[in-house]
């Protein structure tokens, strides 16, 4: 279990795998396997080893009530169910570590509560034990409320209390997100240098963050040839990774089929070991780059293969969040807008009580409404979609991670173009081009923006700052795919000013 609270979920689970041939009657063993199988996205295994400790729970009457208690709430799936069985577990122990953890991702993951989550992180943090995951779970609440400096004294005093911790190359690895979701990227480089000198340096990690540093600030070459240079890592959830943050360097230079490439690549491994957490991710950023190129017949192809994959593995494609989302998004870009809805409506039942699943489908119902010309009605939807947005996570969890802010911003900021709001719009395009891990997935609407800034500037008389930006965004995508609408009307606008 001490691996596993170190981050280090693959020899945890190693270790666990042999308890339990040696006791199959280890309850508690199967239990930590849920656990940390589920950190890996291994939801399949999870979910097995948390029945079979359920079964043993059940079956062993002089088990610890604290052990029965931790292990009925980790077998209970629905979070409010889950809350609860934690809560009973926390009046009894109020400062035993798993509860208080278990229950604060829940309240964070599930049920969009972070302050109550951050409270709950607080209690083994503030006892100062040595278990990493809590400050790491803390750290990442505080940057979804917008809390950094909280988030940066969570990471140093771990560092400072517990130096010689194998962790602390990680500690360093997730301040240096911290930092570059500021916009301090200095200061990331270097904690990104201390985490190299540490015991256990997660050195593949470190190279992936610094890649993300280049690549949101406009080094795209050095980039791409850090991020080249992981692919002949053995860990293959890794390379998923990789090949996504590749995927999304491409996208951010116009090169859809890279992406395309990547995200198969990676797509395919998820779908091998039914990664379903990370495969609905890598769909949902594969049907995006897929209609952000006009390949509206490729989106519906990815959309029927994830469908019939997820029959295959027995999950029902209409209970699948990134399904119905996909499908949505594929039918109001083609104008089927009965069909959107209905995707929309049944996402929307599926995921009943969760206010924070609400964003997507305010920001396709505000597309629907803006593609239908009923501007206000649009505005007024992709406005409260915004105000649903979190403060910029940091991108260091080792989970696919999607920041929806620039996918949200954007077709707002369209909504006031076609409105003749140019103020408005331009504000909004250009807090697009000052997000940070906000625009990470979306890099394509990030170098979009300076297209559209350029014609929000030419609109309004202003040929300095529309020349400016056209050239940005043309700089941007100087090696983007042949054929793209807007390379072409960039360069022709800019030759008539």
């Amino acid at each position: 279990m001490k691996l596993g609270w170190a981050t280090d979920f693959p020899r945890a689970v190693e270790a666990l795998e042999k308890a339990v041939a040696i006791d199959p009657t280890f309850a508690m063993a199967y239990r930590g396997l849920a656990v940390f199988c589920s950190n890996m996205g291994r939801s399949v295994e999870a979910r097995r080893n948390s029945d079979k400790a359920l079964e043993l729970s059940i079956q062993q009457g002089r088990l610890p009530l604290r052990e029965k208690l931790l292990i009925e709430a980790r077998a209970v799936a629905a979070p409010q169910e889950a809350t609860k069985a934690y809560s009973r577990l926390l009046e009894l122990y109020p400062e035993d570590v798993p509860g208080n953890v278990n229950l604060g991702w829940i309240l964070a993951n599930n049920l969009g509560q972070l302050e109550k989550a951050a409270a709950l992180y607080e209690v083994p943090v503030r006892n100062r034990l040595e278990r990493f995951i809590p400050y790491v779970n803390l750290h990442s609440t505080y940057c979804l409320l917008g809390r950094y400096e909280d988030a940066e004294r969570v990471l140093k005093g771990f560092i400072k209390d517990f130096p010689d911790n194998p962790a602390v190359g990680e500690a360093f690895r997730l301040l240096s997100h911290v930092h570059m979701t500021e916009a301090d990227f200095r200061g990331a480089l270097k904690d990104l240098e201390e985490s190299l000198r540490s015991i256990e340096s997660p050195r593949g990690e470190v190279a992936k963050s610094r890649a993300l540093i280049r690549m949101l600030t406009g080094d795209f070459n050095n980039a791409a040839e850090e991020l080249n240079s992981l692919l002949s890592e053995k860990d293959e959830l890794f390379l998923l990774r990789v090949h996504q943050d590749l995927a999304r360097l491409f996208r951010t230079q116009g090169r859809f089929r890279a992406a395309r490439e990547n995200l198969g690549q990676g797509l395919a491994f998820a779908q091998e070991n039914r990664q379903v957490i990370y495969a609905d991710v890598l769909i949902r950023e594969m049907i995006e780059s897929q209609l952000a190129a006009a390949d509206g017949d490729g989106a519906e192809r990815t959309i029927s293969e994830y469908g019939s994959w997820l029959k295959e593995i027995g999950r029902d494609p209409e209970a699948n969040g990134s399904w119905l989302t996909g499908r949505a998004t594929l039918f109001t870009s083609r104008g089927s807008h009965e069909e959107a809805e209905r995707c929309v409506a049944k996402y929307v039942s599926l995921f009943s009580g969760r206010e924070e699943m609400l964003l997507l489908p305010l920001r396709i119902r505000g597309v629907m409404k803006l593609s239908k010309g009923e501007l206000g009605t649009a505005v007024g939807l992709l406005t409260e979609a915004k105000n649903r947005l979190r403060s910029q996570p940091n991108s260091s969890v080792k989970a696919p991670l999607l920041a929806e802010h620039a996918y949200i911003m954007d077709p707002l900021a369209d909504a006031y173009f076609r409105s003749g709001d140019l103020a408005r719009a331009r504000q909004e395009y250009e807090a697009i081009t000052k997000l940070t891990t906000g625009r990470l997935a979306y890099g394509d609407i990030y170098a979009r923006s300076f297209y559209r800034l350029g014609q929000v500037y030419e609109q309004m008389g202003k040929k300095k700052l529309a020349r400016s930006n056209y050239r940005k965004f043309l700089e941007l995508w100087k090696d983007a795919d042949p054929g793209l609408a807007e390379v072409a009307d960039a360069k022709k606008r800019l030759d008539q000013l």
